[in-house]
């Protein structure tokens, strides 16, 4: 009697399906975690060196570039570069750019900037259209691009130095206040 086979217990084989089974569905929740992240990464990099290259640009070619945001709080962020051209009829004016992008650049889904922040305005802007300035004598405005992951799990904010000429990207999400006293 001592050697009959309970029917409450587990054989070993159930045991290893299910641990199968845990370790493929972790294995694949990992995969999109990790490729979220990797995308947002790359979004940040494609900034900075937009940054970089808007700087280097405006003091090559002696023009004026902005890099236009549109802040749109109910869909997805865009951006794209303009220049300053010459217009017979209305002057200097600002033309899009196709050296830099053909059609405007999409912020990753999982992004939202959340505002933006220059030392030359009197508040953050949060909605609508924003330019940033790079001039010919390698000069931009200071300012901090506060960037929000889309479902919560993370805030960031991108610092652009004209002095420094220096772009960091900051693990939390500061003001220009903050940013000012931790350097």
């Amino acid at each position: 009697m001592l050697f009959l086979k309970s029917k409450k217990a587990f054989t070993l084989l159930e045991i290893l399906v299910v641990l199968f089974i845990m370790v493929f569905l972790f294995t694949l929740a990992s995969r999109r975690i990790f490729s979220a992240e990797r995308k947002i990464g790359s979004t940040f990099n494609q900034l900075i060196h937009l940054n970089r290259r808007l700087y280097i640009s405006s003091e090559l070619h002696r023009n004026i570039y902005r890099l236009a945001l549109n802040l749109n709080p109910e869909g997805v962020d865009e951006f794209w570069v303009e220049k300053q051209v010459a217009n017979k009829k209305e002057g200097k004016v600002f033309t899009l750019d196709d050296n830099f992008f053909d059609e405007p650049q999409k912020i990753h889904p999982l992004l939202n900037i959340d505002s933006v922040e220059s030392m030359v305005w009197e508040k953050a802007k949060t909605s609508g259209m924003v330019y940033i300035y790079y001039y010919p004598k390698g000069l931009s405005q200071e300012l901090a691009i506060q960037f929000l992951r889309s479902d919560n799990q993370g805030k960031w904010t991108l610092y652009v130095d004209p002095v420094q000429k220096e772009f960091q990207l900051l693990e939390k999400e500061k003001n220009m206040r903050e940013i000012k006293e931790s350097l």
